[in-house]
């Protein structure tokens, strides 16, 4: 799957249909898409194929679980409907759109509506920017 994925995510972006790319292996999918705001100086509104009431659910794991074939990418409009059926032709279920790049907080949620995460580009940076020398001061 890896392999394949890597091969899926170069192709797309040598047809300019990804116009960011994102490894989640380092903080898993939370850091990912913060980190993909922060550089791009916008945000999402992303919703997780998940519910709140899963039982069995580690959100930790959800949120910042890391490993391999995974990469959080984001398209324009106009190149959706190609990459989408690119995708599932190579990938077959083994991808999920996730939500829609937009304005200055990004917003993660559950699919039964529940808010997990809603923060400021700025709020975002700050917190990643100054985290550690933060918790070295205490």
């Amino acid at each position: 799957l890896e392999q394949r994925l890597q091969a899926v995510c170069g192709q797309g972006i040598a047809q300019g249909w990804v116009r960011s790319a994102h490894d989640s292996a380092e903080g898993g999918l939370a850091v990912a898409l913060a980190e993909s705001c922060i550089s791009g100086q916008i945000c999402a509104a992303v919703t997780l194929p998940l519910a709140s009431s899963q039982t069995d659910l580690r959100w930790d794991r959800a949120l910042f679980g890391e490993g391999g074939a995974r990469i959080l990418v984001s398209v324009s409009p106009e190149h959706q409907a190609a990459w989408e059926a690119y995708l599932s032709e190579n990938l077959a279920d083994a991808w999920q759109p996730l939500g829609t790049v937009q304005g200055d907080t990004l917003t993660l949620t559950t699919q039964d509506g529940k808010p997990l995460i809603a923060d400021t580009v700025a709020q975002l940076a700050d917190t990643w920017s100054s985290a550690i020398a933060e918790r070295l001061a205490a």
